[in-house]
């Protein structure tokens, strides 16, 4: 046998240097497409679209309305503990609720099925909801859920405890962050 085959090179700094930015292009690869993939499951597309003027104004004029008058009975923290966990009290509560609505895709939305009368869960309970206002509701899914950000966090649960929020603490522990060099 070749004993050159068993001999050990010496491991030198400009490998070690290759070694490091390979390891830094793979963490900043993986960063960038976990922020995708964030980007993505919030709005529907791979594009995180800018709020446009008009649908604030869609919201504020005709959605935000509607929720008050049929929904925040039984949905706002202000009447007692938000039924099914869901608040429409502000931004920060409606999102924090997930799986409630996909943003751009009305037929794939619970909040849209239950306002349809579409499956088991029915809202609002009490009857259903005038045609105007259904199609209000997905008109506003369609155009990606646009509600202001009224600066609120997230209210607590009925024990006091903060509603845990997945970004938040990823964005706080220090571990879903890149090393710095």
């Amino acid at each position: 046998m070749n004993a050159s085959l068993y001999k050990r090179r010496p491991f030198h700094a400009f490998q070690a240097r290759s070694v490091a930015a390979a390891f830094l292009a793979v963490l900043v690869v993986g960063h960038a497409t976990a922020a995708v993939v964030r980007a993505e499951t919030v709005t529907g597309s791979r594009e995180a679209a800018p709020v446009r003027a008009e649908d604030l104004e869609f919201f504020e004029a005709k959605v935000r309305p509607l929720l008050v008058q049929h929904c925040a009975e039984c949905h706002s923290a202000k009447a007692g503990d938000p039924e099914g966990g869901l608040s429409f009290d502000s931004r920060a509560d409606f999102l924090a609720a997930e799986g409630v609505a996909v943003a751009g895709k009305p037929d794939e939305s619970l909040l849209v099925k239950v306002v349809r009368y579409d499956g088991d869960l029915q809202m609002p309970p009490d009857g259903r909801l005038p045609a105007a206002v259904i199609q209000t509701i997905e008109e506003w899914v369609r155009r990606g859920l646009p509600w202001p950000d009224d600066g609120k966090p997230a209210g607590t649960t009925k024990s006091g405890v903060e509603a845990f929020d997945i970004a938040k603490r990823k964005a706080e522990h220090w571990c879903w962050h890149p090393p710095r060099v």
